[in-house]
């Protein structure tokens, strides 16, 4: 039984890669550095997960960042980008 792989999938998990690994390695905090000055919309996808993860939702402010909002916002965004690089 053979298991057919679109080019698409093949694609975004070639880009994917080294994020992945990056994750794997550091976190969320390893793959903004990973993807800085990507032009792959998977790896900005990737990169702002990342973002979100690490430090909050857009906005918010530093003084803000033990506020439960922005806690849990910080904890789905990991989880869906521990979910997009797995895919």
């Amino acid at each position: 039984m053979s298991t057919f792989v679109s080019t698409y999938a093949q694609e975004r998990r070639t880009i994917l890669t080294p994020l992945v690994a990056a994750h794997a390695e550091g976190g969320a905090a390893a793959v903004i550095v990973a993807a800085t000055g990507t032009r792959s919309i998977y790896e900005s996808h990737a990169w702002s997960l990342a973002m979100t993860a690490v430090y909050g939702p857009v906005g918010t402010h530093p003084l803000q960042t033990e506020h439960p909002d922005v806690v849990a916002a910080k904890s789905r965004a990991e989880d869906r980008l521990r979910t997009f690089l797995a895919a």
